[in-house]
């Protein structure tokens, strides 16, 4: 179970980094929440078509690319979750300063969706 999370957050995060949010919204949930603690304006969207909507304004906006890399997994069995510690680095999709952040992603999966 816990590899078969591992793969399935590594491949939600492939699909942002190649800017694929129809793919990345696959691996969601109808019924996903997710939150943005630090984002300018709205912090949360419910639902994958809002979460959706959400990635389609952002992410080709801001980047030309962005790559993730995974530094720590945390299982939760109980609460059928993973928690990841990620990094990422881009290239933004105006100016030439490169784009680097740090992330904790906490997943719950309903079977083989986030």
């Amino acid at each position: 179970m816990k590899d078969h999370m591992i793969a399935i957050a590594r491949n939600l995060y492939d699909c942002i980094g190649k800017l694929d949010v129809d793919g990345a919204c696959s691996l969601l949930a109808d019924d996903v929440e997710a939150v943005y603690p630090f984002a300018l304006g709205k912090a949360r969207e419910d639902g994958r078509e809002a979460v959706r909507t959400r990635l389609n304004a952002v992410v080709p906006k801001l980047f030309k690319s962005i790559s993730f890399t995974f530094a720590k997994f945390y299982f939760c069995p109980e609460d059928n979750a993973l928690i990841a510690q990620l990094s990422s680095t881009g290239v933004r999709a105006k100016g030439t300063l490169p784009y680097e952040n740090e992330y904790v992603a906490i997943l719950v999966f309903d079977g083989d969706q986030i």
